[in-house]
């Protein structure tokens, strides 16, 4: 088990050194200990695909988790994609194509890599109540 001041430092050290999926399994046990920065640090990988299959819906789980513990950035954006919603993106093409010859196993597949889903909805409400929690906590 990694010491609870370690993993951010470790997690930090890994992430300066292009170590992607070292620096996710750190801040993993971070987040584990409620750490705000590391789940918004594990939602930034998500989103930008960062030793991590690039995943919207699965950030924003991460994005939403820092959020509820206080984390000023991690509301702003998930306030960001909650305005903007996401569709398709290259795993949703890749997945139409497998479905052609394998719609069973395609899905399978989906399923097993993108459990949020591989789509973010458009949800104005939800955004607007991060932003201004954003906004009351801190400033962007």
């Amino acid at each position: 088990m990694i010491a609870a001041c370690a993993a951010p430092r470790a997690a930090d050290a890994a992430y300066a050194s292009r170590r992607y999926y070292d620096a996710y399994r750190f801040w993993r046990a971070a987040s584990e200990r409620e750490s705000a920065e590391a789940a918004f640090r594990i939602g930034q990988l998500f989103v930008t695909g960062e030793g991590v299959h690039r995943n919207l819906p699965e950030a924003m789980g991460w994005l939403r988790l820092a959020a509820i513990r206080g984390h000023t950035e991690a509301r702003y954006r998930l306030a960001l994609i909650l305005i903007s919603g996401a569709r398709g993106g290259a795993a949703a093409h890749w997945r139409a194509v497998a479905r052609k010859s394998a719609p069973d196993v395609a899905d399978k597949n989906a399923t097993a890599l993108f459990p949020e889903g591989l789509e973010v909805e458009c949800v104005m409400e939800e955004a607007t109540a991060w932003l201004e929690a954003a906004a009351l906590h801190g400033s962007m």
